[in-house]
């Protein structure tokens, strides 16, 4: 069995076979190709998602798609049979949280609200009688994931059909919205803001909701914070135009300036993560790239150059990478564990008569999961946002100041003071890094607030995600010019065909091996 759905890209001119059979062959396949597509959603709570998803099926049926909506929320109330609805906001919030957390860790499966969601598409084809030659312009709309694996799975079952489309506002809007402006409720509010993001405490880490690992995940971001409706109405259609290639996009700005970064992160040998950075001055220019990976003599950083790492080589050949470095181990982590096993030690020998974990590991653990546990003082590796700086400051040093830096996750607290020091005033990125604290050492610097000009600013990225960047606007199988007009090829919404379709047969597939798959692990759980 396949992991993804077939990935089939639509053929504006078939070539011809050289042979009647593959010419049936070729007939076959072409009459199981779909148009169908699934677009999920994924956003912060508070976020006025209803909005978004309502303008984007209006602006799909615009496109002679028929709609089907999948709310979760739905799925978790028929689910749970609980009553979950609440007059009091943040308390119905919470119920909903806590009873996908309970129906996850209950059937032992992270991804079962997802699955749920393919049994409900397979129900609305199975009513409405979908056969493989019928018109398939269907969009399934999904509101909304909060779960990596309800992604993953989707994902391999959809394939290139699948989009995630995440929606932002920022947190003082949607603390407003959760409490209806009463700030007594603030740190209610607060607490379901993380609950959200991370998972409430009280459930089991492998089942709660993530939405901190899910929303960087997305395929395309559209902020409605401080916009109207025509802003988020104007991004989606933009969206659906690339995807479709109904008019011919290429990136803005912050799209091409994000993927500069999000490629030079495949530079990076760290052991722990991949980041990247772009600096961009204030006409626009991308004048400095970096990675995070270790400093070498002689300035820069190691890269594939640096192949040998013995005494017979020479110095400028060896590779000092910490996965080819000595003891091949991340540095950090090592001085993290001894630092934390020398507290618990101390903590035993000098309150062992007041402690029952005395003699247990859990001292390490409760160790490890505090703030201790999020030092990042000990890596050899410069950060992506320094390695870029850098390379800014050597031939556009007069270039940075007033301009901006693209980095694919959150600046540390480290970084974050380096980027003020050198002049840049916005910063843009996708993944959130929680370990930070850039926020609050600089908050006399650095601010969430977009609308301050007199501080440095933080953006959450809007645009094409970089991870869809050559997919999606890359027209290298696709011809945009008539041949006969020599004018750009005329493309009529209503019948245009998304650019990657997939095989319909192979979905069912997927779609049934997705449903029967969940319903042998039901089993297994069930049995003595």
């Amino acid at each position: 069995m396949t992991e993804s759905a077939l990935r089939v890209p639509k053929e504006r001119t078939p070539e011809k076979s050289s042979t009647k059979k593959s010419n049936k062959a070729d007939e076959l396949i072409s009459q199981s190709i779909t148009d169908e597509l699934v677009v999920a959603f994924c956003c912060p709570i508070g976020t006025p998602i209803q909005d978004v998803v309502n303008s984007y099926a209006g602006e799909i049926e615009s496109r002679n798609y028929k709609v089907h909506k999948i709310k979760i929320s739905r799925l978790i109330q028929e689910i749970s049979h609980e009553i979950l609805d609440s007059d009091d906001i943040i308390k119905r919030k919470n119920n909903y949280i806590k009873a996908g957390d309970n129906i996850r860790k209950k059937h032992k499966q992270s991804n079962y609200l997802a699955v749920s969601a393919i049994a409900d598409i397979l129900a609305y084809k199975k009513e409405n009688k979908r056969v493989q030659n019928e018109s398939d312009r269907i969009c399934y709309l999904i509101d909304s994931l909060k779960h990596p694996d309800e992604i993953n799975i989707l994902k391999k079952v959809y394939g290139d059909s699948f989009f995630l489309i995440g929606v932002f506002s920022d947190r003082k809007t949607r603390i407003a919205k959760l409490t209806g402006g009463n700030t007594s409720l603030n740190i209610k509010a607060e607490d379901l803001i993380e609950a959200d993001s991370k998972g409430h405490k009280e459930s089991e880490p492998e089942y709660t909701q993530k939405l901190g690992k899910v929303f960087h995940q997305s395929d395309y971001f559209i902020n409605t914070n401080g916009t109207d409706i025509d802003h988020v109405q104007t991004k989606i259609k933009r969206f659906n135009d690339i995807v479709f290639g109904t008019k011919l996009i290429t990136p803005d700005i912050h799209e091409k300036s994000m993927y500069a970064a999000w490629s030079s992160a495949s530079n990076s040998a760290c052991m722990s993560r991949q980041v990247g950075a772009s600096v961009v001055s204030k006409s626009g220019n991308i004048i400095g790239l970096g990675w995070n990976d270790v400093p070498k003599a002689g300035g820069g950083v190691y890269n594939d150059e640096n192949t040998h790492n013995n005494k017979n080589s020479p110095p400028t050949t060896w590779d000092n990478r910490c996965y080819n470095w000595q003891e091949k181990q991340c540095l950090n982590d090592v001085t993290k564990n001894k630092i934390i096993s020398k507290l618990a030690d101390t903590i035993r020998t000098h309150f062992s008569d007041k402690l029952e974990l005395h003699d247990s590991p859990q001292i390490e653990k409760l160790l490890k999961d505090s703030e201790i546990g999020d030092i990042t003082e000990y890596s050899r590796a410069i950060h992506a946002e320094m390695h870029a700086i850098f390379n800014a400051f050597k031939d556009h040093s007069s270039e940075i100041t007033g301009g901006s830096i693209y980095v694919t996750t959150f600046p540390c607290h480290n970084c974050a003071r380096h980027i003020v020091l050198s002049g840049i005033m916005n910063i843009h990125f996708i993944e959130p890094y929680p370990k930070s604290r850039a926020t609050i050492l600089h908050r006399d610097t650095l601010t969430l607030d977009n609308s301050d000009q007199n501080q440095v600013r933080l953006f959450p990225f809007e645009g094409l995600a970089p991870s869809r960047y050559l997919d999606l606007l890359s027209y290298a199988s696709q011809k945009r010019k008539d041949l006969k007009t020599c004018k750009l090829r005329d493309s009529d919404p209503k019948t245009e065909s998304p650019r990657s379709r997939i095989n319909l047969e192979a979905v069912s597939v997927l779609e049934k091996y997705a449903l029967d798959q969940q319903a042998k692990d039901l089993d297994e759980q069930q049995k003595p």
